[in-house]
């Protein structure tokens, strides 16, 4: 079970899903950033940093090119073995889980694949089974994040197990609106529509 330490980590697959079939299909989470090269051998973040603007030679020292590389660095560096991740998915409405079980890896499964981790996914959740403060959390617009407030790594953990766990109150600030409203409509119906109600409305 990865004992106390372990953490949860949101890993995309591209803004529209792109890589989610190739994600789900070879065990692995990866990220975008294919631009990049091989960065096995990156010590610390300003040699990555050194990386990131040979690949980008236009670019300027802004607030969103260091979070690009924050990110990156986490996935090669601070994601461990034994570690939870989560990908919310584009083709459903649902929220793949998986843990951690290999070392940063360059190798090109696809155009658009080429930093990997491997995992093993665990189970797929509905969207709907999940409090709205984890998916406000999933709904951050970055790429790789951890997950961690609210003792969201226990509470998904307990749901992998079957388990609901209790919801606390807060929500997160930098969210993915359009993901969060479709949440809420689903929720919406899912309570105000049951059996013949939903079957007239999906009739309508």
């Amino acid at each position: 079970e990865g004992g106390d330490k372990m953490s949860l980590w949101l890993v995309r697959a591209g803004r529209h899903g792109e890589q989610e079939q190739g994600a789900l299909e070879n065990s692995i989470v990866t990220i975008g950033w294919n631009e990049l090269p091989d960065l096995s051998n990156v010590k610390n973040k300003e040699e990555l940093a050194g990386l990131y603007y040979l690949a980008h030679p236009t670019t300027k020292k802004t607030r969103a090119t260091t979070s690009g590389v924050g990110q990156v660095w986490r996935f090669v560096h601070e994601i461990q073995k034994g570690d939870l991740v989560a990908l919310p998915l584009k083709t459903q409405s649902a929220i793949a889980i998986g843990k951690v079980e290999g070392d940063y890896e360059y190798q090109k499964l696809a155009d658009n694949i080429k930093h990997i981790r491997r995992v093993k996914w665990l189970r797929t959740i509905p969207r709907s089974a999940f409090d709205q403060d984890i998916l406000y959390s999933l709904g951050s617009l970055l790429t790789v994040c951890q997950i961690e407030r609210n003792d969201a790594e226990n509470r998904v953990k307990k749901l992998l197990q079957g388990v609901k766990p209790k919801p606390p109150e807060e929500p997160e600030e930098t969210i993915d609106i359009g993901e969060y409203a479709k949440d809420q409509i689903i929720k919406h119906i899912g309570a105000k529509f049951r059996g013949h109600g939903l079957a007239r409305l999906v009739d309508a």
